[in-house]
């Protein structure tokens, strides 16, 4: 069970998080293209793995440790409202799609681990 919320975390939050970021997306937006092609979609399967994580261990204060580390390394980039606003619904975006898959798998897990 916990590892199904880990794929549908990782997998369907990949998804989700690309069509939230569409729909937001326009033509006459700058977005920071400097860095490593694919990076950020990589970085967003470990967050929400993460954030699982914290979850199932019933620690989601630390969530706000994924926030920092991001923040620290994009300070620079935040100057671009753009950007910034755009970094910011990706990040939203997965980070509650995780939360809301975490909780529903811990929940599923509890009815089969905690039933007698």
């Amino acid at each position: 069970v916990y590892f199904a919320g880990y794929a549908v975390a990782a997998l369907l939050g990949y998804y989700f998080t690309g069509q939230v970021l569409a729909r937001i997306k326009s033509k006459d937006a700058r977005y920071d293209s400097s860095g490593l092609k694919g990076a950020g979609k990589i970085i967003g399967v470990f967050e929400r793995i993460w954030v699982v994580t914290f979850i199932y261990i019933n620690i989601p204060t630390a969530i706000a440790i994924i926030f920092a580390a991001k923040s620290i390394v994009r300070f620079e980039s935040s100057k671009d409202r753009d950007f910034a606003e755009y970094f910011l619904v990706g990040t939203m975006a997965s980070i509650t799609f995780a939360v809301i898959v975490g909780l529903v798998f811990s929940y599923i897990a509890g009815l089969f681990f905690h039933s007698s």
